[in-house]
């Protein structure tokens, strides 16, 4: 995605009802993100992850501990940790993406 605002010269607009309006400023509070980037995140077809609980941070920081450890012991089985983390990092923090009818599903219900 394009992140130089300065690029960013067309405006959308959008009507959506109260309820919509609310539900969709709520769920970008969560991902952390403006409803603009929500928006465009969406209409673009990716999935903007909620930002996860501060222990999943913790869990997070107790296994890059333990992966820096493995490193003398055990060097295959620090890759696949490492290979672990970087698929936890994955899943729980970068943008999803999504086809039109996962789209659809979310926003009808």
């Amino acid at each position: 995605m394009n992140r130089n605002e300065k690029e960013r010269t067309m405006r959308l607009d959008l009507r959506v009802s109260p309820q919509e309006k609310k539900k969709i400023e709520s769920t970008a509070k969560k991902c952390g993100i403006s409803v603009s980037e929500y928006m465009r995140q969406r209409a673009l077809g990716f999935s903007p992850r909620e930002i996860p609980p501060l222990e999943w941070y913790a869990i997070l920081n107790s296994l890059y501990k333990m992966n820096e450890r493995l490193d003398k012991y055990s060097p295959e089985t620090e890759r696949k940790l490492d290979s672990l983390i970087k698929d936890m990092r994955l899943q729980f923090l970068a943008p999803g993406k999504e086809n039109a009818d996962e789209i659809k599903k979310s926003v009808s219900g």
